[in-house]
Order: structure tokens, then C-alpha cells, then sequence
């Protein structure tokens, strides 16, 4: 399976990047978007990983989460872009996995952060990692790095702002 090494080549997405993952990295379930707030989707991507590997953060930013939710071990990054939009508050989660540092502590992109855990995952005892990405605009693939200008919306010049959906 994946060394810590290449979990850590993997997990580094560079900010504006749009690329798939590396080559040799095993997608297990990839994000796909709820039609509505509370609807059925998968809110992130599933990527094959061993228990005891190094999770690495995507992005600068704080431990603004290390603790368990429904049973589970997640580690959350709040981080802010500047995508040319203005700047965003982002949401990286990591599941399984069991924190190395404190909340409240900042962290630089390739760092390790945690370690994925043996149990508490959702991939039917497979081993993965779940990341995914929350901007205020709801849920993005964690892939794309940015999500800010990910989820630009075009319309006519003479439309007005509020028939965006």
C-alpha cells in the first residue's frame, strides 16, 4: 500500500490546483456533490491508506478541530485563500485519523498532522483516508485546492445578483 512518503506527496495540494491525483494513488470513492444542503452525496474523496501512515495537511492553516465525531477520529484545518475573489475561510477534514497536535496549533501544508486510524473510517474496513473541503459555500473536492474560485458562477452581465441560484 501507500509509504507515509507518498501519503505525503499525495495530500499536498497546491493552492489554485486543479490536477487529479498522483500517479499510483488509489482512489476509493470519489467526491460527489448532495443536490442540496441536506442531501444524499459523498462530501469528499476516499483515498487508500494504511492505519499508522502519516496524514499530511493540504494547506497553512490552524487545528481547528482533533476529537472524535459519531465515534469517529477527525482532524479538521481552517485555513484562509485569497483567490483572487477575496479572501475565504476553508474547511480541510480528515478521517480517520488520530491528532498529533493540538487544536489551536497553526500548521504549514506537508506537515504532519495525524495518523490515519485503525478504525472509525467509512469505507467498510478498508483502509482509506476521507478528506474533504467546506468553504461558507458548502462543499467542494478536496482535489481542487481553491475553493473559492472552484465555485464561480457565470451569468449574463445584465442579470441581476439575486436570480443566481
Amino acid at each position: 500500500m501507500l509509504t507515509a512518503t507518498f501519503l505525503a506527496l499525495l495530500l499536498i495540494a497546491p493552492q489554485g490546483s486543479s490536477s487529479a491525483l498522483p500517479p499510483g494513488a488509489v482512489l476509493i470513492r470519489d467526491f460527489f456533490p448532495p443536490s442540496s444542503p441536506y442531501g444524499s452525496g459523498h462530501r469528499g474523496i476516499d483515498i487508500a491508506a494504511e492505519p499508522g501512515e502519516s496524514v499530511i495537511s493540504w494547506s497553512d492553516g490552524t487545528i481547528a478541530y482533533a476529537g472524535t465525531i459519531a465515534g469517529k477520529p477527525v482532524v479538521t484545518v481552517r485555513t484562509s485563500s485569497d483567490a483572487g475573489m477575496g479572501t475565504a475561510t476553508m474547511r480541510y477534514t480528515y478521517e480517520p485519523a488520530i491528532a498529533g497536535l493540538a487544536m489551536g496549533t497553526a500548521v504549514h501544508a506537508g506537515q504532519a498532522i495525524a495518523t490515519v486510524a485503525a478504525r472509525g473510517g467509512h469505507c467498510g474496513g478498508n483502509g482509506c483516508l476521507h478528506v474533504g473541503l467546506r468553504t461558507s459555500a458548502g462543499y467542494l473536492d478536496p482535489r481542487l485546492g481553491s475553493g473559492v474560485a472552484a465555485h464561480a458562477v457565470l451569468r449574463p452581465w445584465d442579470a441581476p445578483a439575486h436570480t443566481l441560484p
